[in-house]
């Protein structure tokens, strides 16, 4: 018996569907590029069945069908060597629904395919380090000084080719707060807090990636990613977050 993902896998008009957005998503892609990115949504919908399936978990096919069209409209790739998103778990529905989560690639690459976007960054700042934050019209001022793993801070920042500077900064309450959320929903989803990417070797990563979110919802006329398309990553995403 062919299961619920394995028929969408199958379908031919959804296939269709995601190759024409994929293509007028992303600029200059072949049609190569684009059955690979076909292909990594593949993988990616038989990794969450498989991880339903081992989890006895619902597996809500509507949510699991717009999140893998929406990759396609953003024009970021599923492929796991492309490192630009992921399915991941929608942790506030009930129902075993999925949406769209992103990578620092992919945060990046729907940076610049806006073309009043000159230049932008996003970095922690450690305990040992000599920062200065300006306001959010200018860019912050940063000297490394040593070796610390105390991260205080994590900020971004944007400047346009008119100029103009946008930056956001998170503070240490609001890194504390992100990283306990997020252990939470790992406890909540696998029984385990070591299992959030904050446990791992990415943490300064997902900082830098939490900065780059912040930056996204303060210039919200470039595109609006955190409110609808936002998911916490399963296990299997641990590492691929560059």
């Amino acid at each position: 018996m062919v299961s619920d993902v394995m028929a969408l896998i199958n379908d031919n008009e959804f296939k269709g569907d995601f190759l024409i957005n994929i293509m007028e998503g992303r600029k200059k892609v072949t049609q190569t590029e684009a059955e690979m990115a076909w292909m990594g949504a593949v993988d990616a919908m038989k990794r969450i069945e498989f991880d339903c399936a081992s989890r006895n978990m619902l597996c809500n096919l509507a949510s699991l069908k717009h999140a893998v069209m929406r990759s396609a409209e953003l024009g970021l790739s599923l492929h796991a060597g492309a490192k630009e998103c992921y399915l991941g778990f929608d942790v506030e529905s009930q129902d075993g629904s999925f949406k769209l989560g992103f990578c620092h690639r992919g945060l990046r690459r729907l940076l610049l395919r806006n073309p009043e976007v000159k230049r932008f960054s996003a970095q922690v700042v450690h305990d040992v380090d000599k920062f200065e934050w300006k306001g959010e019209c200018e860019r912050p001022g940063i000297t490394i000084t040593g070796n610390s793993n105390n991260i205080i801070f994590a900020y971004a920042w944007l400047e346009l080719k008119n100029g103009d500077i946008t930056s956001v900064l998170l503070n240490e309450e609001d890194l504390r707060n992100i990283e306990n959320m997020d252990k939470d929903r790992a406890l909540q989803l696998y029984g385990d807090s070591s299992q959030s990417m904050y446990a791992s070797v990415w943490r300064k990563r997902m900082f830098e990636i939490e900065a780059l979110k912040a930056l996204f919802r303060q210039c919200g006329d470039i595109i609006e990613i955190t409110n609808n398309d936002e998911a916490f990553a399963p296990i299997n995403h641990i590492g691929s977050m560059d």
